[in-house]
């Protein structure tokens, strides 16, 4: 399976409690959708839509979530680990620091 980075572990936990909050159940459904994403990135490393940035020697890519406005962003070396569950509407890129952490 896919991993998850602690930080968007957090972002993914922070989002569902949000959704839930809106409407019971909705927290579960955005868990559920990430969760197909996952499997998708699990199945087709290699579909998500590269992200190129200035000086990141990673590939990074990044797979949308149906239904809601968050993105996976990840990497497949040395292993499929996801960076980042990032809202739209987040600034660009603020997960790259990350990067460090491999």
């Amino acid at each position: 399976m896919v991993e998850l980075l602690a930080q968007a572990k957090d972002e993914l936990d922070e989002a569902a409690i949000f959704y839930e909050d809106e409407r019971e159940g909705l927290g579960l459904e955005l868990l559920d959708e990430v969760l197909a994403a996952r499997k998708r990135i699990a199945d087709f490393p290699e579909m998500g839509t590269p992200w190129v940035t200035k000086g990141a020697s990673e590939v990074i890519r990044s797979m949308r979530v149906k239904r809601f406005p968050h993105r996976l962003y990840y990497v497949t070396e040395p292993h499929l680990l996801v960076l980042a569950v990032a809202h739209f509407r987040r600034k660009p890129g603020y997960w790259l620091p990350r990067l460090r952490e491999l």
